[in-house]
């Protein structure tokens, strides 16, 4: 397993030029981190509120499932 050490060891032996690249790409590591995290929670939220449809939906929603009738729109090709 690598150690902060090692990392901080590789990070100063690269060139200037490198630096920003290595530090956007840290950040973005941090950021996936926590919009995993973020993703999690609402993965359960979303979980919460399918389990209580019950209680979120009115009682008489679509109760009533009428289908409108086909137009009719005579050939569209000969």
């Amino acid at each position: 397993m690598v150690t902060k050490e090692q990392i901080k060891k590789e990070v100063d032996n690269l060139p200037e030029n490198l630096l920003d690249e290595v530090h956007d790409f840290l950040i973005s590591i941090s950021e996936k981190n926590s919009t995993e995290e973020s993703e999690e929670e609402k993965r359960k939220k979303w979980k919460e509120w399918w389990n209580n449809t019950e209680t979120t939906a009115p009682a008489d929603f679509m109760t009533d499932r009428i289908q409108l009738p086909l137009e009719n729109r005579g050939k569209m090709f000969d």
